[in-house]
């Protein structure tokens, strides 16, 4: 099969013969969103091992998203940034998990996620929420003025859902006040829409 040994990554690309087309990405989105997938396929009855196995690649892609060695491209030569985007899946993830059963260490990683996004990754000087941040959770300087809107906006409907999994109406309001902060940055007011 295609299914990595270890904690080596998922494949990245296939040929049209559905043949592992080697890897040009070094990073865990692929392998989460084969998480999601996965996940998802356990909720049909007497596929619930799959779960198992979306809970696997979850926890082997935090600890590799942990490292100091990770790296991820077009992170201005960062050492193992931390990425919003990469809380994002997590969260949406382990909220999609947790609908189905619970799980202490699901829900570590849930809480986890909100509190990197929104005491971490939220900028108090902008009132928004920045892509890339330092390894060690602190702003850097050349980052700070980097918010990618787009990211941001799907992350806080994400936090949402997550206050509302668990009930937790400050947090609601809080991450609705921040995506209501960022719908407003992004509009066009010459053009109409949003930008990301």
């Amino acid at each position: 099969g295609i299914k990595p040994e270890g904690d080596n990554l998922w494949p990245y690309t296939f040929t049209k013969q559905g043949k592992p087309a080697g890897r040009t990405n070094p990073d865990i989105y692929g392998d989460l969103f084969i998480a999601h997938g996965l996940q998802e396929y356990a909720k049909a009855k007497g596929n619930e091992q799959y779960w198992d196995m979306a809970k696997d690649i979850m926890l082997r892609r935090m600890k590799l998203y942990d490292s100091p060695d990770y790296s991820l491209a077009n992170t201005r030569n960062m050492k193992a940034p931390r990425i919003n985007g990469h809380w994002m899946i997590f969260l949406n993830l382990s909220n999609q998990m947790l609908e189905m059963k619970s799980d202490p260490e699901v829900e570590a990683v849930a809480a986890r996620c909100v509190d990197a996004i929104m005491n971490y990754h939220f900028n108090p000087d902008f009132g928004l929420i920045n892509e890339i941040i330092n390894h060690d959770m602190s702003r850097n300087p050349e980052t700070a003025q980097y918010s990618y809107t787009g990211h941001a906006c799907e992350t806080l409907w994400m936090v949402m859902q997550e206050a509302l999994r668990k009930k937790d109406r400050a947090l609601f309001n809080l991450a609705a006040e921040r995506f209501r902060r960022h719908v407003e940055v992004c509009h066009d007011d010459v053009y109409g829409g949003w930008f990301r």
